[in-house]
């Protein structure tokens, strides 16, 4: 049992938090932040408090399930540092020692049914989603202000021209030649669209390569959606969002879904569950497993990570959270092929979200 007061705790997160708030306006202004500035004095102190009392336990441990609550809720354990900090070395951090998924608190009964939903066609590699037309808003009606001021804030967001090669790619690396059924994009991936493809769906990964938006970032929003295009012929409803109510909603089944898009994890807000975003969402809905990120991050990170996950997921053949950890590493020593990055706001925003595997048979 753990005895630590909750100031001490809030402070250690305010802490981390702050230096990642820091880093991460640092990314936007296209800054590298040293891992110099990140607070591993801190991150080493909040690790003793957590796990010193269980190490011993731990021995032999590669796989860690976590359900970290209240202020550790938004805050990716993988960013803790396992050793006493030293000028003269790099940090050690949590995640070269274990994979790490985050248990849930809200999933679909699907994920706990070990046959195939009633309805579920035929099992698929891929389905892509992504790289939406956000360029379409003088061509649709607008009749309330709010409406327009939605559109307005989306198409702000910026086309993503890369999103359809990064989708290609995942598919070659998966071994499908005929990407016509496994890719959506562009005009094409409207909100009707995906909710009819989704509807029923049977993947081994489920891949959207979209902006995330949350409740408090876009006024009207409501709640975190995924953003979409807008149909050519949009009724008065259709915003081009795909709301977290609308994919809880939909029947599914996927071994994997990747949410590769900013904020596609927490809500942000103190009061709700860490994870009651688009990634608990998806999990109510049959998804088995979900990988999204913790904060906005830039698009050429998301495909680096995202391109070094399938990699390691579907040809190594890891598990799942095991490949995510790998995809850290590659980032942070550059084995990948790119310069490596050592501040945890290029390689920790994605977290796998879900339960064991034992607990779906």
């Amino acid at each position: 049992e753990l005895n630590i007061g909750r100031v001490r705790l809030e402070q250690w997160a305010a802490d981390i938090e702050t230096e990642m708030s820091t880093a991460r306006a640092e990314v936007a202004a296209n800054e590298s932040p040293p891992v110099s500035e990140y607070p591993s004095t801190v991150a080493f102190e909040l690790y003793q408090a957590l796990f010193a009392s269980i190490a011993p336990d731990l021995t032999g441990v590669t796989h860690l399930y976590v359900a970290p609550m209240g202020v550790l809720g938004a805050l990716p354990l993988e960013m803790l540092v396992t050793q006493a900090p030293s000028h003269a070395n790099e940090p050690r951090w949590l995640a070269e020692q274990f994979a790490i998924t985050r248990l849930p608190t809200l999933v679909g009964p699907a994920v706990f049914d070990g046959g195939p939903l009633q309805g579920l066609g035929v099992k698929r590699r891929l389905l892509a989603i992504g790289a939406p037309e956000l360029d379409g808003e003088t061509s649709r009606p607008r009749t309330h202000s709010q409406d327009s001021a939605i559109a307005a804030k989306i198409a702000s967001l910026g086309d993503l021209p890369s999103g359809l090669g990064m989708m290609q790619h995942v598919a070659r690396s998966m071994g499908i030649a005929d990407m016509s059924r496994a890719i959506l994009s562009g005009p094409d991936a409207t909100r009707e669209a995906v909710v009819e493809r989704l509807q029923h769906s049977n993947e081994d990964l489920l891949l959207f390569f979209t902006h995330g938006v949350l409740r408090q970032s876009v006024a009207g929003v409501g709640e975190p959606a995924l953003v979409l295009s807008l149909p050519t012929r949009p009724g008065l409803e259709d915003d081009g969002l795909l709301r977290e109510s609308e994919i809880v909603g939909v029947s599914l089944r996927a071994d994997v879904t990747m949410l590769v898009g900013c904020s596609t994890a927490p809500t942000g807000e103190q009061s709700d569950e860490p994870v009651s975003g688009l990634a608990s969402a998806f999990l109510a809905a049959g998804a088995h497993r979900v990988v999204a990120s913790f904060w906005n991050i830039r698009t050429e990170t998301a495909e680096r990570l995202a391109k070094d996950f399938v990699h390691e997921k579907y040809k190594v053949h890891l598990n799942t959270s095991a490949a995510l950890q790998n995809a850290e590493s590659m980032v942070r020593s550059g084995t990948d092929g790119q310069p490596g990055a050592q501040h945890p706001v290029w390689w920790a925003p994605f977290e796998v979200i879900g339960v064991p595997p034992t607990a779906t048979r």
